[in-house]
């Protein structure tokens, strides 16, 4: 997992942090004041924040609980309550309650006093538990008056349309609307050869989608998709989906293992993958004979260069399609070799 370490103090970050993140086996970024932890914010997604209370504005600033109060604000402004974890590392853990009160009211999921226990409740014991907790499975909302439970997201199918994606049958980006997350979905969908979904840079992803303000453009498209995912899905099907439960960030962003994709596009447009993928293949052969079904049942003369014009895919491959519909009984070649057409043959009916 990767941190986003917020201390001032060199020495701490140096000799204490660092042995744990790596005792633990985290990989961090490290920002010395709410400024740096902004920029990095912008261009990054962390699986957990540790960040110390007592922080500078701005490089050479004065330190102040006041900022990294104003950090943690601006984290949940971003986030939403449910977003990042954020560990609060604090030598007032013990002298300001009503400090920690309004703390955990803006949103932080855990707190270690300084300097840090050399035993029992460890910054090792906090980190693990906060990940802990926002791992593990998640139980539907308790009904409270008139709001509705939610049932807890377990994976669900990613379909690619021409015109759009859906996820669990629920519009989720348009490719008219979302150009930029259109094409940074269409590249996360790439599989290693390990049939895992490869992972992605922000600053790849940048240049791949051609992404207005580069890798904080990246990042802010994500965060936005990550949202809309959350309230649709909410809304529409009653599920309770984590900001990570689709793209997840590991080692840059990637799709999360237990979502399952279905290209519906026709294959000439289908981002490559490495791994093979054969289910996906018969998905798009019955999505295409599907459609040409449909317009041959408008009664139009079409023969296989005007379907391969209509579904925007190649003649062979319409050609292959219509050989199979022959074959199943279901299409029948009318006329003559050069000026024929085919039509569906219905139920009942005999064509000569």
């Amino acid at each position: 997992m990767k941190l986003l370490v917020v201390e001032d103090d060199r020495k701490i970050k140096a000799e204490t942090i660092d042995d744990v993140l790596a005792s633990l086996g985290h990989e961090c970024d490290w920002a010395q004041n709410q400024q740096e932890a902004n920029t990095l914010l912008l261009t990054n997604d962390y699986d957990l924040i540790l960040m110390d209370l007592q922080i500078p504005s701005r490089p050479g600033g004065k330190d102040s609980a006041e900022f990294g109060r104003n950090l943690l604000r601006q984290i949940r402004t971003r986030t939403g309550r449910e977003g990042v974890p954020v560990v609060l590392m604090t030598a007032q853990h013990q002298h300001c309650v009503d400090l920690m009160t309004e703390l955990q009211e803006i949103g932080i999921d855990g707190s270690i006093a300084k300097p840090f226990p050399a035993s029992g409740r460890t910054l090792a014991v906090v980190i693990e538990e906060v990940i802990a907790r926002r791992h593990a499975p998640r139980q539907p909302a308790r009904m409270t008056g008139s709001k509705e439970v939610l049932t807890p997201f377990a994976g669900g199918e990613l379909a690619f349309y021409p015109d759009r994606v859906e996820l669990c049958g629920v519009t989720v980006v348009s490719r008219t609307k979302s150009g930029q997350m259109w094409a940074i979905i269409n590249t996360l969908i790439n599989r290693l050869a390990n049939g895992r979904y490869k992972a992605f840079s922000g600053k790849a992803l940048a240049t791949i989608a051609r992404a207005n303000g580069g890798q904080p453009g990246v990042a802010g498209s994500v965060r936005d998709f990550r949202r809309y995912v959350t309230e649709q899905l909410a809304r529409e099907l009653g599920l309770n989906v984590g900001p990570h439960d689709v793209v997840e960030t590991v080692n840059g962003y990637r799709l999360n293992a237990w979502i399952k994709v279905n290209d519906l596009r026709n294959p000439v447009s289908k981002p490559s993958s490495s791994a093979p993928d054969s289910e996906v293949s018969t998905d798009l052969a019955l999505e295409r004979q599907a459609r040409i079904l449909e317009r041959l049942r408008t009664g139009e003369r079409l023969r296989a260069p005007a379907l391969a014009d209509q579904l925007r895919c190649s003649h062979s491959t319409v050609k292959r399609d219509l050989e199979m519909l022959k074959a199943a009984g279901k299409v029948a070649f009318v006329g003559p070799s050069k000026t024929g057409y085919y039509e569906v043959v219905e139920v009942g009916c005999h064509v000569a």
